[in-house]
């Protein structure tokens, strides 16, 4: 598949066939991220890969009831809103895997003034929508796989939602949690090692 059909041919979907993904296709699906450009090469993102059932019903919905909160201060209706908060939930709990990414400024610069420092993390959020496109081109890449791309619901109860899933057993993976790919910096054109990080909780 070229570049530009991956471009073309990738598209959204909302319902999933009940189909397991294996742990080398959500390796090779997330390895594309380490390749993506990113600020200071500081690749400010990480990736928790969620696949037991319970551990994403949980998720979703501790999401779900910040977003009510939300919906009830917008002065949606309740019935309406009650609706598109199961959907949600329903949605994420049938899909076969979850990726929830996340954003970290750990290996950013550092800077005494807020200004310089909101410069930082902005560069840091641009790194991050770099590495999630190149992710779905990995998936358009994968024949067979179909993905929603959900953003903004961690600005308000990220935190709090991982914080709670950390009792329950997240992936099938080996280590399996937190995976992220560091890129070699030197001008030698060799395969970038893969770095992995701890189990959650």
């Amino acid at each position: 598949m070229s570049k530009f059909d991956a471009i073309w041919e990738r598209r959204s979907v909302r319902k999933y066939l009940p189909k397991t993904v294996s742990k080398d296709i959500l390796l090779e699906i997330l390895d594309a991220a380490r390749f993506a450009p990113s600020a200071h090469n500081a690749q400010p993102w990480r990736f928790i890969v969620l696949t037991e059932p319970e551990s994403k019903r949980r998720l979703a919905v501790a999401m779900a009831r910040s977003w009510l909160v939300d919906l009830k201060k917008d002065g949606k209706p309740c019935d309406l809103s009650k609706f598109s908060t199961d959907t949600s939930v329903a949605r994420f709990v049938n899909a076969p895997v979850l990726v929830v990414v996340c954003l970290t400024v750990k290996d950013m610069h550092q800077f005494p003034d807020e200004k310089r420092q909101q410069f930082e993390h902005d560069l840091a959020v641009q790194s991050l929508g770099a590495a999630v496109k190149y992710v779905t081109y990995g998936i358009c890449k994968a024949a067979g796989f179909m993905l929603v791309l959900c953003t903004g619901f961690f600005q308000i109860c990220g935190k709090r939602s991982i914080e709670n899933s950390r009792r329950c057993r997240t992936s099938s993976l080996d280590r399996p949690w937190l995976c992220c790919r560091k890129t070699n910096n030197s001008a030698e054109a060799t395969s970038p090692k893969r770095r992995f990080f701890g189990r959650m909780g």
